[in-house]
């Protein structure tokens, strides 16, 4: 699992890539959940700018540096990890 968190026009965003899945769960102000295919290309993301214009800064801008980041290895990413399998896989 990797994490990210960025604030984009005073909105808090949070990234987490589960690997496991190829999924970048998006996580808008604690609250509105997208999500990311990060399986192929180009990246897909569930959000309104994608679906309506096929374009959104978290693909363009955010997911570059989410890949930059290390990876977490707790027993914590474990569970996040699973419970994203659950869900997406």
């Amino acid at each position: 699992m990797k994490s990210l968190t960025l604030n984009h026009k005073d909105i808090e965003y949070e990234f987490q890539l589960l690997e496991s899945c190829s999924t970048v769960e998006v996580i808008k102000a604690g609250k509105l959940t997208y999500k990311i295919d990060v399986s192929g290309q180009p990246f897909l993301c569930s959000c309104p700018g994608n679906v309506y214009h096929q374009k959104c800064w978290h693909v363009d801008e955010a997911v570059p540096l989410l890949m930059l980041m290390p990876r977490i290895d707790t027993p914590l990413a474990e569970i996040v990890e699973e419970a994203g399998r659950m869900k997406y896989g």
